[in-house]
């Protein structure tokens, strides 16, 4: 079946100023509400951390928030289609503006298949829901998603969506000068953690897995080799580098200027990181960009740069940094960033 526009950009999302965050919490928990009366377990702590985890995936995206919901509610295989089929139809009505059948509060907690009594019996949702797929074509000629749970788009109110996650999904050319500032308070906040690589050294260590057996013996000398005392090795993992190299011609100008403000907030989070832009020429920038404050620290690079929003030499650039720079700077199992539209 082919998928139709994006629901979120026909709602106008740019308007970020209009997003309330209550909004949405209303809409979650009257989902949670929903499953209860559909039978599925739903108490206060599921519901509490339902609300925690869509404040951790991308609320525009239908599956991350179906499969958040489905790891909290569903607790055995035979709930799979009733939380599908709950889902799918309590999402769809609210796209509609429709309000639920039940807006009445229900016990929380319920056990499997004592659903709330003052709810339809199923078999009278599921033709609801055959109705509901009978006007699944709208005047505009798209067809509205099947109610076998497949649909792909999930439609939220408009204040449902956060300035937060619309700025995930825009283009730096496309945002304005407040998302341009946002986006840059955002970077300046992270604290990247990367995963260590693992070497081929080991070390002694009490929450090893594997039995240091040379240490051991050495240490039980003195009881004939008996191991009285037990030694632990674990790998030793190193951190690992990266190096971002950014072109700062002139198509390139805004992306730069946020990719900078990365690097900065990786050299401050202490990730070993190495930074070079490129023009017409490279220039290393890794000294620069060390400091407390961001936009002093983006004042010295732009001292530096003499080719800043200018043309761009991309083949001469990379030369020069396999040259002079690679072994340098390049070590085992590295991270390389390269930002460039040429």
């Amino acid at each position: 079946m082919q998928r139709g526009p994006d629901p979120l950009e026909q709602q106008g999302l740019g308007d970020l100023a209009s997003f309330d965050g209550s909004a949405f919490l209303r809409e979650a928990v009257g989902f949670t509400r929903e499953l209860r009366q559909a039978g599925l377990v739903a108490d206060l702590a599921a519901v509490l951390d339902f609300v925690r985890a869509l404040s951790l995936v991308d609320v525009g995206e239908r599956e991350q928030v179906r499969a958040a919901g489905a790891a909290l509610f569903v607790r055995r295989h035979e709930d799979l289609p009733t939380y599908h089929r709950v889902f799918a139809r309590y999402w769809r009505r609210r796209a509609r503006g429709e309000r639920p059948a039940v807006e009445g509060p229900s016990l929380p907690g319920k056990p499997h298949g004592e659903a709330d009594q003052s709810t339809r019996p199923e078999t009278e949702r599921e033709a609801s829901d055959t109705a509901l797929a009978g006007k699944g074509r709208r005047a505009d000629g798209r067809g509205e998603a099947s109610d076998d749970g497949e649909d792909r788009e999930l439609v939220i109110a408009r204040t449902a969506y956060s300035g937060g996650e619309a700025l995930r999904h825009r283009d730096f050319e496309q945002m304005s000068g407040p998302e341009l500032r946002e986006a840059e308070r955002l970077i300046d906040r992270l604290t990247p953690v990367l995963d260590a690589r693992r070497t081929r050294r080991w070390e002694l260590h009490s929450h090893g897995r594997m039995v240091a057996l040379r240490p051991m013996l050495r240490e039980n000398l003195a009881t004939g080799g008996d191991p009285i005392t037990w030694l632990w090795r674990r790998p030793v993992r190193k951190p690992r580098s990266v190096v971002v190299i950014c072109d700062i011609s002139g198509s390139m100008e805004r992306h730069s200027r946020l990719l900078l403000r990365f690097a900065y907030a990786l050299m401050r989070s202490r990730v070993r990181t190495e930074a070079f832009v490129f023009g017409t020429r490279l220039t290393r920038v890794t000294r620069q960009l060390r400091g407390r404050d961001p936009d002093v620290a983006l004042e010295r690079v732009a001292s530096v740069v003499r080719d800043w929003s200018g043309g761009t030499r991309i083949g001469e650039s990379f030369r020069e940094f396999n040259i002079r720079w690679a072994r340098r700077v390049l070590r085992t199992s590295g991270i390389v960033i390269v930002v460039s539209d040429g």
